[in-house]
């Protein structure tokens, strides 16, 4: 689930639940999106909110995931960046 804030559409919160049988099965993670003027050619900037460990999680939250940054694509949707999150 994602949503813009309701003061701005640049900025939205988004939250992913945990998937079943696996270490974060009925964890709710909490994730922000900052989306610049420049979207879609340019991808947004997400973290997580949630702590968390996970090998492709910075301490400060920011996703390393190729398809935000070097494979982002406008045609990249705000599901299909949660889905690959």
């Amino acid at each position: 689930m994602a949503m813009p804030d309701e003061n701005t559409v640049f900025e939205w919160t988004a939250v992913i639940m945990g998937a079943e049988d696996t270490d974060w099965e009925g964890a709710c993670l909490k994730l922000r999106m900052k989306f610049a003027d420049t979207y879609p050619n340019k991808a947004p900037e997400i973290k997580f909110v949630t702590k968390m460990f996970h090998p492709n999680i910075y301490k400060d939250g920011r996703i390393c995931l190729d398809i935000l940054n070097e494979k982002w694509t406008p045609s990249y949707s705000v599901h299909t960046i949660l889905t690959s999150i």
